[in-house]
């Protein structure tokens, strides 16, 4: 909208057609965003659970990757046995040795493969969960240091089918299955819908 010296940033929302200026706008969509933040009681017990969970699946994937190095180190003494009992002994002639060295080699490609399976990836489980509790204490805040492009992927992440704006307040938000686990039980249902059918407009 063009003033007497400048234009006017407004978004305007097409499914209930009404106007609102961007900066109104913007700051009921940051007020929001606070609102979506748990307590830091609670996120704090979210990590607890997740740091746990991971050690303990640590731990069992150690011990299954020990006892498969245990069979993996068993077929290769009884290869060695069967490579001495061909070469050096001659205790067993080559009709005899193919087939037995052919399983020999089957059985170690599929432990291999499950010791491969056992092994967790590279991934930085506690610094990944760090992110996620600065994410959720902090979502105004993220919204405020993103790009443009940013603030469009952070939206879809924390309110994927967007947000009703009526000219005064938002609707219910439905938050993201990250965001849904998180809020408190006490959250009313309905305070927290696309910035859904908004988009920015401008006159003359």
């Amino acid at each position: 909208m063009r003033g007497r010296s400048k234009r006017y940033a407004y978004h305007h929302c097409q499914t209930s057609d009404v106007t609102t200026p961007k900066a109104r706008l913007e700051a009921a969509y940051v007020e929001t965003l606070t609102q979506l933040s748990p307590s830091p009681e609670f996120v704090q017990l979210f990590k607890a659970v997740v740091l746990d969970a991971y050690q303990t699946q640590r731990e069992d994937s150690k011990r299954q990757a020990a006892e498969l190095d245990r069979r993996l180190a068993q077929i290769d003494k009884r290869r060695a046995r069967l490579e001495e009992a061909y070469l050096f002994e001659q205790a067993i002639d080559k009709e005899a040795y193919a087939p037995l060295s052919d399983r020999l080699s089957e059985e170690r490609a599929l432990v291999q493969l499950g010791r491969h399976d056992a092994e967790l990836d590279g991934l930085n489980v506690e610094a990944l969960v760090n992110y996620a509790e600065y994410l959720a204490l902090n979502p105004a805040r993220l919204w405020h240091e993103a790009d443009p492009e940013q603030k469009c992927r952070l939206q879809a992440f924390l309110v994927p089918t967007g947000l009703t704006w009526d000219g005064e307040r938002f609707g219910t938000v439905a938050t993201g299955l990250f965001f849904s686990s998180l809020l408190p039980e006490s959250a009313e249902a309905g305070s927290l819908v696309a910035l859904q059918g908004i988009e920015p407009w401008f006159d003359g």
